[in-house]
């Protein structure tokens, strides 16, 4: 299955890719493109918004192929461990690990936090 671990570094690649797009990385902008998604508009959402986001887009490009290819990317190698787990929230579940995703991030931060904070 999919691990916490697997999702926050795919949040992370992802908000890395989608920023680095932006900032005018051609082959990203291209592959963020080819799903239909406005780089500007997608780095406005939430951590949680943008993974619903990437996995509808990829949901809907047909070749497999070229949904595996435009997935790795912009997920890079992650996007293999959380295959499953991004259809099951193309298809409206909004969760991964059995939790909702904005739960995922909340416990993400308040991890992220005691280690900065002890």
């Amino acid at each position: 299955g999919v691990q916490l671990e697997e999702v926050v570094s795919a949040s992370e690649k992802l908000s890395r890719a989608s920023l680095d797009a932006a900032d005018g990385n051609e082959a990203l902008t291209k592959s963020f493109s080819k799903l239909g998604i406005d780089v500007d508009k997608f780095n406005k959402l939430s951590p949680d918004q943008r993974l619903v986001e990437i996995a509808k887009s990829l949901e809907a490009v047909a070749d497999p192929a070229e949904r595996a290819k435009l997935s790795f990317e912009i997920l890079g190698k992650t996007s293999g461990a959380l295959k499953i787990g991004l259809s099951e929230l193309a298809k409206g579940n909004g969760e991964l690990l059995g939790k909702s995703l904005n739960d995922i991030f909340s416990v993400s931060d308040s991890c992220l936090m005691s280690i900065l904070f002890p």
